[in-house]
């Protein structure tokens, strides 16, 4: 987007996932994976970090 790298930021890591399944004590793990523009996964990728302000 034209607002790369002035109002997102990428950062490495790859996305956690809470297992609640696996009993009280649970398990987390990270994955990443290639993607398109369009598609959207909550658990595979990069984070992206905005400012405070920059929250609705």
């Amino acid at each position: 987007t034209p607002e790369f790298g002035k109002k997102f930021r990428v950062t490495r890591g790859g996305s956690w996932y809470h297992y609640d399944s696996l009993g009280p004590i649970g398990a987390r793990c990270a994955s990443r994976d290639r993607g398109t523009e369009e598609h959207i996964s909550y658990v595979v990728g990069f984070r992206c970090a905005i400012g405070k302000s920059d929250v609705r």
